[in-house]
């Protein structure tokens, strides 16, 4: 992550990447630095009618953009994957249960 940032950075400067390779999700502002990301422990189904499992493992946000949304948006995106791969969600980090907790539309993918 990039220490030289400059001004605040709000969601509508980021994209969101998931980096498969290292099992992360990024949170890239437009000069290509990545300012955030979320890392995720894919556990593929263990037998043919079970559900693979999501394990978010953290969530790191470079302290120049903290409390600008950062780190909400790179937590719904991955829970949105989650979702749309129909996999349980197991929230190690700390933020990804508080933010599970806060927002119910996310309950279900709980065990």
């Amino acid at each position: 992550m990039n220490g030289d940032l400059a001004g605040a950075v709000s969601a509508d400067d980021l994209s969101i990447r998931n980096n498969t390779e290292i099992h992360r999700f990024e949170a890239v502002v437009p000069n290509g630095d990545v300012v955030g990301y979320l890392v995720y422990d894919p556990v593929p189904r263990q037998d043919a009618g079970g559900k693979g499992m999501f394990v978010v493992v953290r969530t790191v946000v470079d302290p120049e953009v903290e409390g600008s949304g950062v780190a909400a948006l790179l937590t719904r995106t991955a829970l949105d994957h989650a979702r749309e791969q129909h996999l349980t969600v197991i929230p190690e980090c700390s933020y990804a249960r508080a933010f599970i907790d806060q927002h119910p539309e996310y309950q279900d993918l709980l065990p």
